[in-house]
């Protein structure tokens, strides 16, 4: 467990251009929009990235095609005005829209959405999206929200991701009214109180992460068509709330057996050693992973909401090997002391199985990696690496985790990867790529 809880994104701050997974066209420049146009005539469905910070009023953005079905909204220098602008596009299907908004309720008019991600916004509830009757996807990012509201009206409504503040987490009662969920992601900083399981008979995926969450687990496995769960208790205070819950969980464990959920089979309940996990699969019937990201079903759609898409292996007991656990282990035993950088930069099989190849040269040459501090929370300090020559992935992985202390970046902790970033003389000045 982390020592400083925070909310984890959603969306990292730089996945905008891959938020809906379609082709996306970036527009620097809304005052001279012809390249923006002539690319959108030749790819109709493509999504329009704004990146002009300096287009806060949004009547600049009609001069674009009608015809416009995806819209991603950067922050800007000053509050996004006038949104009523966006009913020009009549056939707008995806929309997000990240930073400072003068008011919100205009996107409660956008009758054809179905895909709408706020990030960083301040709302006082979702009662204005009442009206959005096709909304299948809803994910509010590292937004304020003061309460759930009504949810009349999003009946609808497929996947649900809040990884946001919540001041009147009482309110989160209102998602019995959503009994189409497949998926639910609540990270808050505030205790989850959920309605009862089988006002969700449709729900598949499963994450919570909050101080407390209620109902507790015996009746959230009970989800009448959950297959995979990710649960776990933090708070800002350090890991004593979750340790309290696991010591629960344990003392529980010494009881009977429990009889198999209806469909759930696989969950991760936080950080724990081999033989905590094996006393909880024992009693759940279950099989408990040791990392979230071993979470993520074959089918990507059904991956925990929050999480990077990661093959996932065939269900084993928990005691049985995990090819990803193995990788993992191999890291761990090499940095020796405390471990945050988590190992996700393998190559995958034809089947999709990890393979390991730490041992394999990740850059040729003479290379240097650095990276910035953690500016969004305003910790830690920049990492820099000395100079080294064809490090291997596994030497990679040691200075990421390094650089992880180093910048106290906690939301960022899957190496997926390396970046150049430029030359300095004969030395290659490298990046992380680092996934949440």
């Amino acid at each position: 467990m982390n020592a400083r809880f925070r909310i984890p994104p959603a969306l990292p701050d730089d996945a905008y251009y891959s938020v809906f997974g379609d082709p996306v066209i970036r527009c620097s420049r809304v005052a001279e929009p012809t390249a923006a146009i002539r690319a959108h005539q030749a790819n109709p469905t493509a999504t329009i990235g704004i990146e002009d910070e300096s287009v806060a009023d949004l009547r600049a953005l009609q001069a674009l095609p009608t015809s416009l079905q995806g819209l991603i909204l950067g922050p800007t220098t000053k509050p996004k005005t006038h949104l009523d602008a966006l009913a020009h596009f009549d056939q707008l299907d995806r929309l997000l829209i990240s930073g400072k908004v003068k008011t919100v309720d205009p996107v409660g008019n956008l009758v054809t959405l179905r895909h709408l991600r706020f990030h960083r916004i301040r709302l006082h509830s979702l009662t204005f999206l009442d009206r959005l009757h096709h909304l299948e996807t809803l994910v509010l990012d590292l937004c304020k929200l003061d309460e759930i509201g009504s949810l009349e009206g999003l009946g609808g409504l497929k996947q649900l991701v809040i990884h946001s503040e919540v001041a009147q987490p009482e309110s989160l009662l209102a998602l019995a009214r959503l009994p189409g969920l497949e998926r639910l992601s609540l990270c808050c900083d505030t205790p989850v109180h959920l309605p009862p399981m089988e006002h969700f008979p449709a729900l598949r995926a499963l994450r919570l992460t909050a101080p407390a969450i209620s109902p507790g687990i015996e009746a959230i496995i009970e989800a009448p068509a959950l297959e995979v769960l990710w649960m776990d208790v933090s708070d800002r205070r350090g890991d004593t709330a979750y340790r309290q819950w696991l010591r629960s969980l344990l003392a529980a464990a010494k009881g009977t057996a429990r009889p198999p959920p209806p469909h759930l089979k696989r969950a991760w309940l936080g950080w724990m050693d081999g033989a905590e996990r094996q006393a909880l699969a024992n009693w759940l019937q279950i099989a408990i992973v040791e990392q979230g990201g071993h979470l993520t079903m074959a089918n990507a759609k059904m991956a925990v909401p929050g999480t990077h898409p990661v093959a996932l292996p065939t269900h084993a007991p928990v005691e049985e090997a995990d090819p990803h656990e193995a990788i993992q282990a191999r890291v761990e035993k090499a940095i020796r002391g405390e471990c945050l950088v988590r190992y996700a930069a393998y190559t995958e099989s034809d089947t999709g199985e990890p393979i390991d190849n730490l041992d394999e040269i990740a850059w040729r040459g003479t290379c240097r990696f650095v990276s910035p501090p953690d500016t969004v929370h305003g910790l830690g300090s920049a990492y820099r690496s000395p100079p080294v020559t064809d490090p291997t992935w596994l030497d990679v992985a040691r200075m990421a985790n390094q650089m992880l202390k180093k910048t106290q970046d906690e939301d960022h902790c899957f190496l997926e990867g390396v970046t150049l970033l430029e030359h300095d003389g004969d030395v290659a000045i490298l990046g992380f790529t680092m996934g949440s």
